[in-house]
């Protein structure tokens, strides 16, 4: 059967995603349950019977998982590898849609929706987009939210890898950092997989290179449309997993800052960022004003940093809102700039600081304070 004939567009949404058909697909990229016990599910995300990745965690929308990639791309069969290079000019959604087609019908039967989307090369906690292929991760972000008294439905955001980081180019990821700079446009391919997570299936130099350059890459991402949650299938397929190791490549620093999950949550409704709100916070004169402020520096990370740059410092001098110091001390670290670390230097050398969370205690084990101070 031809391509065209088992990709059906159907329509387009409100949100301008191509809502499309499979048909008699090849039913190569797939999800298989194979355990669950007492509602603690394992399943893994195959191509070409390849597993990519497994998720593991409690069967809930809004439990997050343990994902590890497995044995990845590098096993799929050549002829499979071929469909997922997408080393073509992609000009919008509509172009993308019939350049990929040949990946789209890889797909099981179905009713899908294709739509472009700007996604952050992280793991959706700020650090880089390759942690699960070291060991099994935890990921927060792969899963529905509960924020701030209401329900928060993860959109795909942010990035997994489907192949090992031992696979990595370095000189290709500088070639698309080039082309980065340049202005040009590059696109990946994603497909949804859980909460504010999406499985990178064509595009991993690229998002590399996204990353360090501190810039989001737009991907072209797959959403199955009648996704459930009930139990149906249990395989109990035996997949032989290996817990190896494998040597972290050194990436270096990302040149950006980018939001994490949380952020990508509080922003999902309207949001009062003036001077006269924060001012009301900071005296108090609301009724959960850690959480508001926090709320709006997430705002601020997203749609103007230079005001959560300012909104950091200004929490800073507020002895009142110590257990938030930490946060924005993190935030403030990734700038490498003269005018942020002669700020923070200031602010530390003039308070009796306290470290009151953890994470802080972690960031001046890692030696930033001490680059700042000395």
């Amino acid at each position: 059967m031809k391509r065209e004939e088992i990709i059906r567009k159907v329509n387009i949404t409100i949100d301008n995603a191509i809502v499309f058909e499979v048909r008699n697909g090849y039913k190569k990229l797939k999800e298989d349950i194979f355990n669950v016990e007492n509602n603690f599910e394992r399943k893994v995300v195959l191509l070409d019977d390849v597993p990519l990745v497994e998720l593991s965690g409690i069967r809930s929308p809004m439990c997050s998982s343990i994902i590890k990639t497995l044995s990845g791309r590098s096993e799929v069969s050549t002829s499979i590898k071929e469909k997922l290079n997408v080393n073509i000019d992609i000009n919008g959604l509509e172009d993308g849609f019939n350049k990929i087609k040949s990946i789209l019908s890889l797909l099981e039967d179905g009713e899908y929706e294709l739509k472009e989307v700007e996604m952050i090369p992280t793991d959706g906690e700020k650090d880089d987009f390759w942690n699960s292929s070291m060991i099994g991760h935890y990921y927060e972000a792969a899963a529905d939210l509960y924020y701030r008294g209401r329900y928060v439905k993860g959109v795909p955001s942010f990035l997994v890898p489907s192949q090992r980081i031992s696979s990595i180019d370095l000189d290709r990821v500088e070639y698309y950092r080039d082309k980065i700079r340049k202005g040009e446009k590059i696109v990946g391919i994603a497909i949804e997989l859980r909460g504010f997570m999406a499985l990178l299936l064509d595009g991993h130099h690229k998002a590399t290179a996204a990353y360090l350059e501190g810039k989001k890459l737009k991907c072209l991402v797959i959403k199955r449309r009648e996704k459930s949650y009930k139990i149906k299938n249990v395989s109990q397929k035996k997949y032989e997993f290996t817990d190896k190791l494998y040597s972290k490549v050194e990436l270096g620093r990302s040149k950006g800052v980018f939001p994490d999950f949380r952020a990508i949550a509080a922003v999902r409704k309207p949001i009062d960022i003036s001077d006269k709100k924060i001012n009301n916070i900071f005296k108090f004169n609301s009724k959960e004003p850690i959480d508001e402020i926090k709320e709006i520096f997430y705002y601020m990370t997203i749609y103007d940093k230079e005001k959560a740059k300012k909104l950091c410092f200004d929490i800073l001098r507020k002895n009142d809102f110590q257990c938030i110091w930490g946060m924005c001390l993190e935030y403030l670290l990734k700038y490498k700039n003269k005018e942020v670390n002669d700020s923070i230097k200031k602010i530390i050398l003039n308070k009796n600081f306290v470290y009151p969370i953890s994470y802080v205690h972690n960031i001046e084990n890692n030696g930033y304070f001490n680059k700042i101070i000395n």
